[in-house]
């Protein structure tokens, strides 16, 4: 196992949001309080870790709790004493210019006090009470990785022999996926895990916030049409360009295909203009592809009278109404006569 400090860290937390949805769910009190317990005590493990591994992108010495007795040989055999939680807040701020607002470091002490009391025994709050301490302390984890995100994105792995570094692991960005989809179940963190996801397209989705669609499984506009394929950074849905278009044309336009076509009319699904997938759809106020992302303004799309195809009108003053195949057919049909 070669784990980085931030999979570890997001591994943690993950689990939290899980052990949160159980207790969500249970009926049985027993399940519910050892859930909510599990749930507190990798929250605060995992949230620590990744306050670490920010530390630890900014440099390596500021995750030692004397960094004035920093020494690779500890760092590399793991007998360091790390920083605690309290201090790890102070050097996010003073050394990486990251600012916890208040209420978010308030949320991590109140977290660190009842995993102190958990881990001996000595549990004197209700259940009800440690749920609320972790719904906002998960609300400020959410927070944190949203804006580390563009650090975490880049190294996160440092190599002692060779002093490169790593980008992000496959399985990092994994896991951060993951936890935006569980935490998207949860009952108060819906609109946490949209903030998260819609920061992940932002960065990975290399594209530009009107070239996301409407996703037809979870409903928010965080589907990316990449290379063929449509993905969902919150929900996760997947599939490729023709199957997420008529997808979107069932579940978010409510048109039934096949009652279309039997009355004769027009299924609204077309051929790119660019790429030439089955996958053009009019989304709104343009025509957008959603296997290669190309888009036009709805006024810049036409429809050929002979095969009904769209087209793109280069020509305000086109009145011939044919697509670029059906004038070269045409053109080829007079040559030859």
């Amino acid at each position: 196992m070669n784990e980085t400090m931030l999979e570890n860290g997001l591994d943690f937390i993950l689990d939290a949001a899980k052990q949160l949805a159980l207790a969500e769910e249970t009926q049985d009190d027993t399940v519910r309080a050892r859930a909510i317990k599990y749930s507190l005590l990798h929250l605060l493990a995992g949230t620590e870790l990744v306050m670490k591994a920010r530390l630890y992108i900014e440099n390596w010495t500021y995750i030692f709790a004397d960094m004035n007795r920093a020494d690779r040989q500890m760092l590399a055999n793991g007998s360091l004493k790390t920083v605690d939680s309290s201090k790890c807040v102070d050097r996010l701020k003073r050394l990486c210019n990251i600012d916890l607002s208040e209420k978010d470091q308030a949320a991590f002490e109140n977290l660190r006090k009842r995993r102190n009391c958990v881990e001996h025994f000595k549990v004197t709050d209700d259940v009800r009470a440690m749920e609320a301490v972790i719904n906002k302390a998960l609300s400020a984890t959410m927070t944190f990785l949203e804006i580390c995100y563009d650090e975490f994105s880049r190294p996160s792995l440092f190599n002692l022999k060779s002093d490169d570094v790593k980008e992000m692991t496959e399985n990092e960005n994994h896991l951060i996926g993951e936890i935006t989809r569980c935490v998207a179940q949860l009952n108060k963190h819906y609109k946490d895990a949209v903030k998260l996801a819609t920061e992940l397209a932002d960065k990975q989705g290399a594209c530009l916030e009107d070239e996301r669609l409407e996703c037809p499984s979870c409903g928010e506009k965080l589907l990316v049409p990449d290379g063929g394929r449509c993905h969902c950074y919150l929900c996760g849905y997947e599939a490729d360009g023709e199957e997420a278009a008529r997808q979107y044309l069932a579940d978010v336009k409510n048109l039934d295909e096949y009652r279309i076509v039997k009355y004769g009319s027009t299924y609204p699904l077309y051929t790119c203009p660019e790429c030439g997938e089955q996958s053009f759809v009019n989304v709104g106020d343009k025509y957008e592809c959603f296997s290669c992302r190309m888009n036009y303004p709805v006024e810049d799309i036409k429809f050929c009278s002979d095969c009904g195809e769209v087209y793109v009108n280069s020509n305000d003053n086109d009145e011939c109404n044919l697509c670029p195949d059906c004038i070269a057919y045409k053109m080829d049909e007079w040559d030859k006569n």
